[in-house]
């Protein structure tokens, strides 16, 4: 595999390039655990999320019905 050199002062902020050994090798347990940590954390958003706009629906239909009478 053929690598560039980069100048990495004007390369703040994206990723470094990485080997095809890097890819091939097994996830650690480590880096699992570390997912499902931010799996859980992106469900529970989701479920605030989902929980945020049912309010939100049944303000707009407390102000509709307020509205109408």
């Amino acid at each position: 595999m053929v690598e560039k050199k980069v100048d990495e002062g004007n390369m703040k902020g994206f990723l470094k390039p990485i080997k095809v050994s890097d890819i091939s090798r097994p996830l650690q347990s480590t880096n699992i655990d570390e997912l499902k940590k931010l799996l859980k954390s992106a469900l529970e958003q989701t479920e605030q999320l989902e929980l945020t706009l049912k309010r939100i629906n049944e303000f707009e239909l407390n102000i509709k019905s307020q509205v109408d009478d």
